[in-house]
């Protein structure tokens, strides 16, 4: 894109984004609306029946005290690895009857400490030191409480998640593709590239939604809202979307995210989705300026589907619980993106971290804070990696290196279409690497999940494969030649 092509879409996009924020802010206000509407019909619903079914799981052995106090049993119940302490907080969230609906309805009480721990204690009848849990809406609490209403809690993990995530966007991304291949393409070549992109939905759901670290209850609701919108960007092409349906759609995406979110990574993992769909569904050089503008409007839309429904909820707080209860939010905030905090290694990372000459306080400064990122996301990389951090590592080095080398190679290309698509490639690799960078302290104190989101390296690789350059310019020029001495004669 050279300057004139780049402030043509600068003047574009600043013509259209007040009329695109204003959509985002209408959708989002709404948006929360329902979710609080939602979180009133938890706060004064029965409470009963979800304490005895928690109860009556714990008395089975939903919490392996035995092994490790502070993880919930691998057999019996959702936990796994390092994630139980989240679970925890769930469960012991849907148990607390607070007489104070309207803050019940706005922040839920959570022991301090270990959450598992503070479970047991108080189904035991010991005292258990709360504090109130102001950062999010918890809509994975309302979204929860409703699955226990048709399922047992140990049927949560063995039937929910694996039906949803499994079976139906499974089969949802099979014959959506194939619909999308035999049925909006009737020339071979489109129906080659629409198996490219069942190929890449495909790579995406095995890796992202079906990890045995995404079969977690409170990822569950953020991820299959990731997933569902991926699987309709890769089956419909956002361009042929109006302005104003595509901004409501990230708006709410945004607002919905920020709804069930716990900071695991759903939030960079959309960001960087958002222009790789565009990237698909650009197809033609003409609709180059239209693409750019999606991704700024998609951009900003899901942004402030994202912030106004965390302000709203901000807001709220401060009218409930007064000004102590906002500055924590703050606080916690400032510790999220640099500012000091305990991080936790368990043994064998310190003496991973030792042998290399690096210990817990290299957070002193922004190279060293992200180099041990990158030691502690190598450590993490068995999310990603099935289970296999030989695996991780080496998908995302691999991913790296086809990255650097295809886009450089499709940057370079005469073809202004591969041109735009690895330009807007390229845009969702720097969103995502902005959110570590602006974020390196969260990631760091929680890289088992926050490393999920770099799941989008391998896929925009396989998108960047799919890019035609050198082979369909030689074509392009083959056919112009022909054409020319067929004048000729």
């Amino acid at each position: 894109m050279d300057r004139h092509e780049l402030m043509g879409v600068l003047n574009d996009y600043c013509a259209e984004m007040p009329r695109n924020f204003l959509i985002s802010i209408w959708v989002s206000v709404l948006c929360t609306v329902v979710f609080i509407l939602l979180n009133f019909w938890y706060a004064v619903t029965d409470h009963a029946p979800r304490v005895a079914a928690i109860a009556a799981a714990v008395n089975e052995g939903l919490l392996d005290t035995e092994t490790h106090p502070f993880a919930l049993n691998r057999d019996k119940a959702i936990g796994i690895w390092s994630n139980s302490n989240n679970e925890c907080m769930i469960l012991y969230m849907l148990i607390d009857d607070n007489p104070n609906r309207l803050a019940e309805m706005l922040s839920p009480r959570v022991p301090d400490g270990v959450a598992c721990l503070g479970l047991v204690d108080r189904f035991a009848g010991r005292p258990v030191m709360e504090s109130y849990y102001h950062r999010y809406l918890h809509g994975y609490r309302v979204l929860t409480a409703g699955l226990m209403s048709v399922l047992s809690l140990s049927a949560l993990p063995l039937s929910f998640l694996p039906i949803v995530l499994r079976n139906s966007i499974l089969g949802m991304v099979t014959i959506g593709g194939l619909i999308a291949l035999w049925g909006l393409h009737r020339d071979p070549a489109g129906r080659l590239r629409h198996a490219g992109n069942l190929a890449i939905g495909t790579i995406f759901l095995f890796i992202w939604g079906l990890s045995s670290f995404g079969t977690s209850i409170s990822f569950a609701f953020g991820d299959a809202a990731v997933i569902a919108v991926w699987l309709v960007g890769v089956a419909i092409n956002p361009l042929d979307l109006t302005q104003r349906a595509w901004v409501s759609i990230m708006a709410a995406l945004g607002a919905f995210i920020a709804y069930v979110e716990f900071l695991t990574g759903q939030i960079p993992l959309a960001l960087a989705l958002l222009p790789g769909m565009v990237a698909i569904g650009l197809k033609e050089p003409t609709r180059l300026g239209q693409g750019r503008q999606r991704v700024c409007g998609g951009l900003l839309a899901l942004a402030t589907g994202v912030l106004t429904t965390i302000l709203l909820k901000q807001l709220a707080v401060l009218a409930v619980f007064g000004q102590e209860a906002v500055f924590s939010f703050v606080s916690q905030l400032g510790r999220h993106t640099g500012g000091p905090v305990d991080i936790f290694f368990s043994p064998r990372e310190l003496e991973f971290l030792t042998g290399l000459g690096i210990g817990p306080d290299s957070l002193g400064g922004v190279l060293a804070s992200l180099k041990l990122l990158v030691l502690k996301f190598a450590i993490s990389s068995l999310t990603i990696g099935m289970g296999s951090r030989i695996f991780g590592v080496t998908l995302i080095i691999a991913s790296i290196i086809v990255l650097a080398v295809r886009l450089t190679h499709v940057l370079r290309s005469p073809m202004p279409l591969a041109r735009g698509r690895g330009e807007l490639l390229l845009v969702s690799l720097v969103v995502l690497a902005a959110w570590y960078f602006a974020m390196t302290t969260h990631a760091i104190q929680h890289s088992y999940y926050m490393i999920r989101p770099l799941v989008w390296l391998p896929v925009a690789a396989v998108i960047s494969l799919l890019i035609p350059t050198r082979w369909d310019t030689i074509r392009a020029a083959a056919s112009d030649a022909r054409i020319s001495t067929t004048a000729v004669k």
